[in-house]
């Protein structure tokens, strides 16, 4: 499991492309009747990127950073961690509910009504129980991979929540990636594909 990150590319075209999606199993009875089971218990995101100028000389680096990436992971084998700019970030974000006995708590993020847990903290990260900011490694500690600690359980009833930025799991999702000279060191990628993944570690 690679910790790499995504860089941060400005040539990147803002008709960015991303689907969530689930796996359902579907079998028909002889009556007529639909059977159907989730496999999964939250999305995955698929993310479309197009780049239209990845320059490669004249002091920049931005296509020898894709292609960094890239070669590092070896296509679709390994994973990496991506900053989506336009869905990185919560404010007051619930995560959990004290019981008094329970001392760890992954932190998660919501998307309208569904909550699913992050991949990993994106920065510093502020935690809170029953509103009141913990100091941290005092009262509590975080993990890279978003699992919150605290010395003391919260107490039952305790509303646990967080602000802070979070970064996705992602893989390519193919093992070959094309991208088109058009002028000397000016270089484009059309097609930039990679899905999120749940964490190995």
């Amino acid at each position: 499991m690679s910790n790499l990150i995504f860089p941060d590319l400005p040539g990147i075209r803002i008709t960015a492309t991303r689907t969530p999606t689930w796996e359902t199993l579907t079998r028909k009875a002889a009556s007529g009747k639909e059977l159907r089971l989730t496999l999964m218990t939250s999305p995955r995101w698929r993310y479309k990127l197009a780049f239209d100028v990845l320059r490669a000389g004249g002091g920049f680096d931005e296509l020898q950073q894709l292609v960094g990436l890239f070669n590092t992971c070896r296509g679709a084998w390994d994973n990496f961690l991506y900053r989506d700019l336009k869905d990185r970030s919560v404010a007051a974000q619930q995560f959990s509910v004290g019981d008094g006995v329970k001392t760890q708590f992954p932190l998660v993020r919501s998307f309208g009504s569904f909550i699913e847990p992050i991949a990993a903290i994106d920065g510093a990260v502020s935690i809170y129980k029953a509103g009141v900011l913990q100091a941290q490694p005092a009262n509590c500690s975080v993990s890279a991979g978003g699992l919150v600690s605290f010395v003391t359980a919260p107490a039952v009833g305790e509303a646990l929540t967080w602000t802070g930025n979070f970064l996705w799991r992602c893989r390519f999702t193919r093992d070959e990636l094309d991208f088109d000279q058009f002028m000397e060191d000016l270089w484009s990628a059309g097609k930039v594909e990679f899905v999120t993944v749940q964490d190995e570690s």
